[in-house]
């Protein structure tokens, strides 16, 4: 019980911190985008690629990775179980890569579905098609990231993994400072490219930590092995439940985006709903887990 709440605190202390940066990131963001045209923009072009990362990489995943990854090392050992870890890492990058791709060809068709609203403004469309392509890969190192943060759950190492979001936030307060005398248009882009950047930075950091920790994960010939046919089985249950909440999210987009600035003043709202949300129920839900 004492480590329990020993894990729970230091996952709400970085949580609040980050937590507070994202705070003062979305006060630099509203300075210089406000709550409208190039907001609403911005906005969609960074929950698209959240949206899938929720899917792919957190809530599901982590659900079915994390036991399976936890029992593991306690039954077969820490090596052996970074072998299942490699080949899920590598089932998972090859098929985010795949997804990335055919996301960037098909982008206008996948924003007809997800935006509607902005069909009846072409330049509107446009550069949400544009910014989003531009966001996306994201999605490829966020998903991997979370992988290795459920790694980082198991052996109780909660601090590196509680303030990740530091480094996005970091980034694009950052480009925000740098670029704050550009237009509009211009700082919705260099936010857009700071996100995706952010994701590069969040993935080697991460990557340098857990080489100091010797567990080095690598692309390999990936396998389906029995251990891995119980990960998918685990995922694809966990998918089918916890996939609601995150399809009602973004359901929600849908219809903001047939509304002016509702997409900016929902994103606003919602940051600050989940705010004792993440500080304190987040913290409990992975400490258990």
């Amino acid at each position: 019980m004492k480590s329990f709440f020993k894990s729970t605190i230091i996952m709400s202390f970085g949580t609040l911190l980050s937590r507070i940066s994202g705070f003062v990131r979305d006060i630099f963001i509203a300075k210089y985008l406000g709550s409208g045209f190039y907001s609403d923009i911005f906005f969609m072009a960074f929950r698209i690629p959240n949206f899938f990362r929720k899917i792919f990489a957190e809530g599901a995943f982590n659900s079915a990775f994390t036991p399976i990854f936890a029992s593991g090392v306690e039954s077969h050992g820490k090596e052996k179980m970074l072998i299942f870890a490699r080949n899920i890492y590598s089932i998972l990058l090859y098929s985010l890569l795949i997804f990335t791709l055919l996301a960037e060809i098909f982008m206008p068709f996948l924003m007809y579905i997800l935006a509607p609203g902005y069909l009846e403004e072409q330049e509107k469309f446009k550069l949400v098609v544009f910014l989003t392509r531009i966001t996306f890969p994201y999605l490829i190192f966020i998903s991997l990231v979370s992988l290795m943060s459920g790694i980082w759950n198991t052996f109780n190492k909660f601090f590196v993994v509680s303030i990740m979001p530091v480094i996005l936030n970091f980034v694009i307060i950052s480009f925000a400072v740098i670029f704050r005398n550009n237009i509009e248009l211009k700082m919705a882009t260099v936010l857009s490219c700071a996100i995706s950047i952010a994701g590069i930075v969040q993935f080697i950091f991460i990557f340098i930590c857990s080489l100091r920790e010797k567990i080095l994960l690598y692309p390999v010939f990936p396998r389906i092995t029995p251990t891995a046919k119980k990960f998918f089985s685990r995922f694809f249950d966990s998918f089918l439940a916890s996939g609601i909440m995150q399809r009602n999210s973004i359901c929600d987009s849908v219809f903001a985006s047939l509304i002016p600035s509702a997409v900016s003043i929902l994103y606003y709202a919602d940051r600050v709903s989940q705010f004792p949300l993440s500080l304190i129920g987040t913290a409990i839900g992975i400490t258990i887990l």
